[in-house]
């Protein structure tokens, strides 16, 4: 009897979690012209520089403590 209510409810939580699945928003659709690849370049370019200009040229230095650092 315990075997056969196991198995209902296995039933139960597996038709729950499939019919979960899935969205009720559509896809979206795809807008204006592909960029350049001189823009993705332009883009890059000023996220290494930014990158750059907030960690410096010492990205190694370890000295600074931030929150998770525990070893």
């Amino acid at each position: 009897m315990i075997a056969y209510s196991k198995k209902i409810l296995l039933l139960f939580f597996g038709s729950i979690l499939l019919l979960s699945c899935g969205s009720d928003v559509d896809p979206g659709k795809i807008e204006g012209a592909p960029r350049t690849s001189e823009a993705i370049y332009k883009q890059d370019l000023k996220f290494l520089k930014t990158k750059d200009s907030l960690f410096g040229d010492e990205i190694r230095d370890t000295t600074q403590i931030l929150f998770g650092d525990l070893h």
